[in-house]
């Protein structure tokens, strides 16, 4: 969840993924949703009414919403807009926490996070795949530094069980949080996972790690990954929604 001065950020998850909306606090009588022309969910409603029953709202919402999400892109699309969706207002996820992305010309290029905004930097006339090349080099860079401390986090939750990473790679993936090669002592990690929240990206790991144990998915494989985290269902639901 992020704040601004009269709204916040939420998302919640469901079995689809993730759904993000601005909650707006207004003396109104009812509960009002409403997706802008840039495919935001904006939600109001008054003070009182509590927290729960908002995100109950939206939830039950949510094929009105994902629909209309979509109908913003078909016809964005249809005016010439692209098919890539890097526009202002997109939804991006970093560690679980929501920005919306907003496009900048000038002479600089990069990322730069002040919630709930994603300042995505590009020089003027550049290609639209020049703001996906800026935002995957970003996030490869981030997946290096946080993956690697989650790895030797879990890494040492295991080691009485003899279980050590050799070797670590770092690839975008279409399909796959992870993979492990339990000869080589090998593991290989999805980028995206900086998109999900911290808990679950230590749940791919460890699950990972766990191959080099048992190379298998069988009871036992299970057992140990809930011998350290009871809560790995939990966990691995966060991930939905994000590849």
């Amino acid at each position: 969840m992020t704040k601004k001065a009269n709204s916040e950020v939420r998302t919640i998850y469901t079995p689809q993924g993730a759904l993000t909306y601005e909650l707006f606090r207004k003396a109104v009588k009812n509960v009002n949703l409403r997706i802008d022309r840039e495919g935001r969910v904006k939600v109001s409603a008054n003070p009182r009414v509590p927290m729960s029953f908002i995100d109950g709202f939206v939830r039950e919402k949510e094929r009105f919403i994902r629909e209309g999400i979509e109908n913003v892109r078909k016809r964005e699309a249809e005016r010439g807009g692209g098919e890539s969706g890097w526009e202002s207002g997109r939804q991006m996820l970093v560690l679980g926490s929501p920005f919306i992305l907003t496009v900048q010309e000038g002479k600089k290029e990069g990322i730069v996070l002040k919630a709930p905004y994603l300042y995505l930097q590009v020089k003027p006339g550049a290609e639209e795949g020049r703001r996906e090349a800026i935002w995957k080099a970003w996030q490869k860079k981030l997946a290096g530094k946080i993956l690697e401390e989650r790895l030797r986090r879990m890494e040492r939750m295991v080691a009485s069980y003899g279980i050590v990473c050799r070797e670590m790679s770092i690839r975008r993936m279409t399909s796959r949080w992870g993979s492990c090669q339990p000869a080589k002592g090998k593991i290989t990690l999805n980028t995206r996972l900086v998109e999900a929240p911290v808990e679950a990206i230590d749940y791919v790991v460890l699950h990972e790690l766990a191959h080099m144990k048992y190379p298998h998915h069988q009871q036992s494989f299970y057992d140990f990954i809930a011998r350290f985290m009871p809560d790995w269902k939990e966990r691995k639901e966060l991930l939905k929604g994000i590849i």
